[in-house]
């Protein structure tokens, strides 16, 4: 059986890709934290240096380092 229907009828298309099984939801929640660990240690690992950057600029204007 066919079935015709125009497209001013349709207000929302859905498409499932089928079921996920447990092991690709577990792969994709790895990947996801991954990701999310790298992005989290490479902030903080900038923030740090930045800081200690600028606390080593400090320390040499005020001692009259070399």
């Amino acid at each position: 059986m066919e079935l015709t229907v125009p497209f001013s009828v349709i207000s929302r298309l859905q498409v499932s890709r089928g079921s996920v099984t447990a092991a690709e939801r577990r792969r994709n929640g790895v990947r996801k934290g991954m990701l999310l660990g790298d992005g989290a240690a490479l902030v903080i690992s900038t923030m740090a240096y930045v800081i200690e950057a600028a606390t080593e600029d400090r320390d040499e204007e005020h001692c009259g380092g070399d």
